[in-house]
């Protein structure tokens, strides 16, 4: 309607859907190699079933049901044409192609085997919650990092005050003859305006107000303190030197560590966050190439190796079963089945067992090139085209834009 609107042609909507449903459907015929899967009417109530051309890309009908009467009944009409059937792992599916086109290969949809093989895994690892918890708390211990940081020189002795004094009036009479305004040089230097003005009328730093304090004769006390303990208190160095003659008080002791002091020495601890490793996130981990991880996923994983031989076992059968799946090494399926019912874990024995019911689809999906991919993508088309046709979406104006549309250039 919108397109009828932009050439000007004055229709409606009601007359363009009579014209869809005048046309006739003549189904083409069967290819050699199709693919099917289901497609949700209403999602949770009514589900469809598609079917389609894999090697020309396109849907060539639809099914009002899933049921395994209805592939039957329609690969039966078509079942001296067709060599290759792709399907995910629904039984109805399978059961009505095996009497619908029984000469036809079978090939199970990889993806599903895989999604199949994580939920397995990951239903092994939820039976390992506590462990995880304990591997991961561990796992955070080990990875904290501390880094002492040494100072040479912390205490500021009186004549590292006027050292630092004249390295300061001499950049900012630098910087004063360059032009830079006096803002400027606040900012760099790190010092008031009102400081910067006097420190550019002196010619030699000035000298430290007031007499003497005798706290100073105890500068070099601190340093050597304060290196063979980083970590003292305030009020054990004032007892050390009250023993030594000093009749101050203990604020003035923190007060002249305070300002004579550039830092004391600290333990700058850096931590790596801890990170949350449940059974979904680690089920993963398990599935992805070991280069693939970052270091603390390969150092987590490593403690979980080393912790449980179960899960070391989980790691090494499902990277097998992925060397076969990607070497198209669908002969050493079985081997693979056996050595998991022989396991200790009960998710995978399982899945197995499961896999033995559909092994010739399994093995054929390990063994030759097609899947269900491009299938699902056919899906998602369908399920656009439904969406726009809220309101008038029947099924056989449904089946006819689906099929008419990749055949019939008008539509």
């Amino acid at each position: 309607k919108r397109l009828c609107d932009t050439l000007n042609i004055e229709t409606s909507s009601s007359s363009l859907i009579r014209h869809i449903y005048k046309k006739d459907i003549n189904v083409p015929t069967a290819p050699s190699h199709i693919g099917i899967d289901d497609w949700a009417y209403k999602k949770g109530h009514t589900y469809g079933t598609a079917i389609i051309d894999l090697k020309n890309r396109k849907i060539i009908d639809l099914l009002p049901d899933r049921e395994a009467s209805s592939v039957e009944m329609w690969l039966r009409a078509r079942c001296n044409c067709i060599k290759i059937v792709t399907r995910d792992r629904y039984v109805k599916y399978a059961n009505g192609i095996k009497n619908g086109a029984p000469d036809a290969m079978q090939v199970a949809d990889r993806w599903h085997l895989l999604k199949n093989l994580g939920d397995a895994v990951k239903k092994f690892l939820e039976r390992k919650r506590q462990q995880l918890r304990r591997e991961e708390i561990a796992c955070a211990e080990k990875a904290k990092i501390e880094q002492i940081v040494p100072e040479e020189n912390p205490l500021l002795t009186e004549h590292n005050i006027i050292t630092e004094r004249s390295s300061k009036l001499r950049e900012i009479k630098h910087l004063h003859a360059l032009g830079t305004p006096i803002r400027a040089i606040a900012g760099i230097v790190k010092m008031s305006r009102n400081t910067v003005r006097k420190y550019i009328h002196l010619d030699e730093p000035p000298s430290k107000n007031g007499p003497r304090s005798e706290i100073l004769n105890f500068a070099d006390y601190f340093k050597e303190r304060i290196k063979e303990c980083p970590g003292i208190e305030v009020i054990q160095l004032w007892k050390e030197i009250r023993q030594l003659g000093y009749a101050g008080s203990r604020s003035v002791v923190y007060q002249f560590l305070k300002n004579h002091t550039r830092s004391r020495n600290k333990t700058n601890r850096t931590y790596i966050p801890r990170q949350s490793w449940s059974a979904a996130k680690v089920s993963l981990l398990v599935y992805k190439c070991y280069t693939d991880l970052s270091s603390s996923e390969q150092a987590f994983l490593n403690i979980l190796k080393e912790k449980s031989p179960e899960i070391n076992i989980a790691m090494d059968l499902v990277q097998e079963l992925k060397e076969i799946m990607e070497k198209k090494q669908g002969e050493k399926l079985r081997e693979w089945i056996d050595k998991s019912m022989e396991c200790s874990i009960n998710e995978l024995k399982a899945f197995a067992r499961g896999l033995l019911t559909d092994f010739t689809a399994v093995k054929n999906a390990f063994s030759t090139q097609w899947s269900n991919g491009q299938v699902e993508g056919q899906i998602n088309k369908l399920k656009t085209v439904k969406r726009q046709m809220y309101g008038r979406a029947s099924f056989n104006l449904l089946r006819k834009r689906m099929i008419l549309g990749g055949t019939d250039p008008q539509i």
